[in-house]
């Protein structure tokens, strides 16, 4: 198959992202840059610093649910749902209330992939993705991606891993948590991975990530970002269920709260 390379200065910021499109079939664009951006700041959440900080930092506001007894130890696991802050602001905040006690030295985000895999990556049966970029960068400045954590996935994955910087792009199931990252730990590197779980395949890797994430690294904070209202929750609850015991998590933005059970409510 040949292969088109170009070399240019886009408007979007990706780095090495590989596309092939029906309207250049057989080709791929292969593009270089050094960052992400953060394309639904000022849509799905604000994008003015200051009143994000608010909503994020503020000891208390209208509709907030009752806070969730705290994370004692690492490596720990938190449940949250994705959606624009107008839905789901008070549930995050909530799930957030449980780490003031926890010091991570690493953030682990793992969402579902809400497009198609690249024709490359189905071929060769890849669900694991993370990106190539060294930053995400967000309304409150940037943040320090874990390199050396992604590339000890794709050694621990195998042939399940790639990193490709375009499933990043436009995927808002990552983007919503940052703001509340950044603010509550803002010199922690993270660790953003985007799982195919359309198959039995995507969950067997799901569960890898999270064995291996909180096995090499015992001061994680693992953040699971999915739909409480779709079969994906209850997914990431048999994952868990799979790893050690020893790992304490939360299903976050429950009402009534839950505190340290493995049940989905």
């Amino acid at each position: 198959m040949e292969k088109l390379v170009l070399s240019f200065q886009p408007k979007r910021k990706i780095s090495q992202s590989r596309w092939t499109t029906s309207g250049c079939k057989g080709y791929s664009l292969q593009v270089t840059m050094t960052h992400l951006i953060s394309e639904h700041a000022g849509i799905l959440y604000p994008s003015d610093l200051q009143e994000l900080g608010e909503l994020i930092t503020s000891k208390w506001r209208a509709g907030d649910l009752p806070p969730l007894k705290p994370l004692r130890g690492l490596p720990a696991a938190i449940i949250v749902p994705h959606a624009s802050y107008t839905h789901c602001l008070p549930q995050l905040r909530q799930a957030f209330s449980s780490t003031f006690e926890v010091q991570p030295e690493l953030i682990a985000v793992l969402a579902p992939l809400h497009r198609p895999c690249l024709r490359e990556d189905a071929d060769k049966g890849r669900s694991i993705f993370c990106p190539e970029s060294s930053l995400w960068e967000t309304p409150g400045g940037k943040i320090e991606l874990a390199l050396s954590s992604m590339d000890a996935l794709a050694e621990a994955l195998a042939t399940d891993f790639d990193r490709n910087d375009c499933y990043f792009q436009e995927e808002y199931a990552i983007e919503l948590l940052l703001p509340f990252c950044l603010r509550r730990f803002p010199s922690v590197p993270l660790l953003p991975i985007l799982a195919d779980l359309n198959g039995e395949a995507g969950w067997l890797a799901a569960s890898k990530v999270l064995k291996h994430v909180s096995a090499a690294h015992p001061k994680t904070l693992i953040i699971i970002s999915s739909n409480p209202d779709s079969s994906c929750g209850n997914g990431w609850i048999h994952a868990l269920d799979q790893i050690s015991n020893s790992l304490e998590w939360i299903p976050g933005g429950q009402s009534p709260p839950i505190t340290a059970t493995k049940e989905w409510i």
